[in-house]
């Protein structure tokens, strides 16, 4: 039986990470109601390679090795309860295997850039490589402290906005003081959802 657990802060930080961002507006270059790539063989297909260029860039920035599974799946896998929209999931089993999947549908969108989706990719591995949970605490302007936020729109907003805010984040990710995720009567798999816009489950 899958449960998914996503893990936060219970404060007013909480709150404001699960709404639109500022009054209902998403302030990234992605869009929320983006439809899949068509048929047609004409949208391009991103996978493989930046699957590939992302693993290496974390690699490198964290002198990690990453050795768990790392794929797509179609968007009605994370998706299949007509909920929210969920971009990427990385999933622990109770044998301390790991998993991560990206919604190919996302990932594969021309509208979806390469910022956006090296953020998701370094924020499962947050969760999967580094062992943390979401961390939906801001600082009083509404800037999310950490790229372990559940929702990448606002991270992105500020990673796209300032070199600062972008070394930031890609520093804090490598050496946080963790939030506890540790749950000795846990259900496996647990399943961490991150989401590209401003609605949480």
């Amino acid at each position: 039986m899958k449960i998914t657990i996503i893990t936060a802060f219970i404060f007013a930080g909480l709150l404001q990470s699960c709404m639109p961002y500022k009054n209902g507006q998403s302030p990234s270059s992605t869009d929320s109601s983006y439809a899949p790539p068509s048929d047609s063989g004409t949208a391009p297909v991103y996978d493989n390679a930046t699957l590939q260029g992302n693993k290496d860039d974390f690699e490198n920035t964290y002198h990690a090795v990453v050795s768990f599974s790392i794929g797509m799946k179609s968007g009605s896998y994370f998706n299949s309860s007509g909920g929210n929209t969920v971009i990427g999931v990385c999933e622990i089993y109770s044998d301390g295997s790991k998993k991560v999947w990206f919604n190919q549908d996302w990932w594969n969108n021309p509208s979806t850039t390469s910022n956006a989706r090296k953020i998701l990719y370094f924020h499962e591995l947050g969760h999967c490589y580094f062992n943390r949970t979401h961390d939906s605490r801001t600082y009083s302007g509404g800037r999310p402290y950490s790229m372990m936020n559940p929702i990448i729109d606002p991270v992105l907003f500020y990673y796209n906005s300032s070199s600062v805010y972008k070394a930031g984040y890609i520093q804090e990710l490598g050496s946080p003081t963790p939030l506890n995720n540790t749950n000795s009567n846990a259900t496996y798999p647990i399943i961490f959802s991150t989401y590209q816009d401003g609605s949480c489950d």
